[in-house]
């Protein structure tokens, strides 16, 4: 359930806590972003964090371990029993981690359809470290592309991204 708030959009699990963002008081949204922020220890390093994660079935980019990608090379779904909540989605992990480290970028948006202007879901399966950064696509033939293209549509994609978070 979207809804947007001071220019940037929000997802929501359920029209419920969509409705109790609308209702938030600058007060009470300055407390969240301040206990986030001591939860994670600052800004990331490697990830916007001004911008919506991407929550697919409850978890962010779909149950996948983000660190996976990054230290294994793979696609691995993260363990029910080691999650952690940020930045509005709740992540799964093999082994514990920080999500702020490894987070996808693009808020896990599909790089490539960023790029051509679309705000669209990545999918866990689809993905490229570039840089030491995980982009995530909706389709295998977006990944395969995006490694040749990265420096023209990384571009057009942060235009983007800064445009709906």
């Amino acid at each position: 359930m979207p809804t947007r708030r001071g220019g940037r959009l929000y997802l929501h699990s359920s029209s419920g806590n969509a409705k109790a963002w609308r209702n938030a008081n600058g007060a009470m949204l300055a407390k969240v972003r301040a206990e986030w922020r001591s939860r994670i220890g600052g800004r990331a390093a490697q990830v916007d964090d001004s911008g919506p994660i991407v929550s697919n079935n409850g978890y962010a980019i779909g149950g996948y371990d983000p660190v996976a990608y990054l230290t294994g090379s793979s696609a691995r779904k993260g363990s029910s029993s080691i999650t952690q909540d940020w930045s509005g989605a709740t992540w799964r992990f093999v082994s514990v981690a920080n999500p702020s480290k490894y987070a996808p970028q693009f808020g896990g948006n599909c790089s490539y359809c960023m790029s051509n202007g679309s705000v669209t879901a990545g999918d866990g399966r689809y993905w490229n470290i570039v840089s030491g950064r995980l982009y995530l696509h909706s389709s295998q033939s977006y990944a395969d592309k995006w490694p040749g293209e990265y420096a023209k549509r990384r571009r057009m994609a942060d235009k983007k991204w800064r445009q709906v978070r």
